[in-house]
Order: structure tokens, then C-alpha cells, then sequence
């Protein structure tokens, strides 16, 4: 099952009315992804989000990690509303598995935005 199809089947509801403490979702996947994060790069960085968004995020990079062992977080944000993520795959990592897992980024990206993200 595609992933994107399972997180949206999973996690139905988003409230973007409740928004949880500001940093609360970014230390959590900090604390859970630190050691991915490529040196020099933010990480995580995500302000006032649905505590949702960090089961969302976690379950996505899970995925990531079992279709390249070796990737690296770059950033995540939140910008103009909606998540940003930029991720650095493995060299050896197949052209096609890279813009199927492209894909499938962006498709994320689209599901997680918001008008009241935008501050």
C-alpha cells in the first residue's frame, strides 16, 4: 500500500484548531531523529503544529528509512502553511526509488497544510 494512502487512512482528521506547544512536535522528532540529521543542516524545525503532525512525520520516516538505511535529514519546516521536507538519500540509492520516494514527499507535503499555519 502506497504510504501516503496509509498515513491518510490512519490519521483521518487533522484538527488544526488545537495546535500543540510550540516546540513540542520538533523536540519529539528531534529526540527520535537527531541522529539523522546531516551536520551544518537545522533539522527540525516546525513551531506550532497538530501533535498529529509528529506521529504523521515519524511513521513517514520510518518508511523512509526502510527504502534508504543511509538517508539524511536535511530541514523540516513548516512554510507558508504547509510542512517542507528535505531529506539527502544515500549515493548508491536507485534513481527510480529516489523520485518515487520524491513523490512521495511532495504528496505529504500537499497533505500537510494548513491557513492557519501561516503566521
Amino acid at each position: 500500500m502506497d504510504i501516503i494512502k496509509k498515513l491518510k487512512n490512519k490519521y483521518k482528521i487533522i484538527n488544526y484548531d488545537k495546535l500543540d506547544d510550540e516546540n513540542s512536535v520538533t523536540v519529539q522528532l528531534f529526540m527520535r531523529w537527531g541522529y539523522r540529521i546531516e551536520k551544518n543542516w537545522y533539522g527540525f524545525d516546525l513551531g506550532p503544529v497538530p501533535f498529529v503532525w509528529f506521529h504523521i512525520i515519524n511513521e513517514f520516516l520510518e518508511y523512509i528509512e526502510t527504502q534508504d538505511p543511509g538517508f539524511k535529514i536535511l530541514q523540516q519546516k513548516v512554510k507558508y502553511g504547509q510542512y517542507r521536507c528535505y531529506l539527502q538519500f544515500s549515493e548508491n540509492l536507485d534513481q527510480k526509488l529516489q523520485d518515487k520516494i520524491n513523490e512521495e514527499i511532495h504528496e505529504l507535503e500537499n497533505w500537510l497544510f494548513s491557513k492557519k499555519l501561516i503566521y
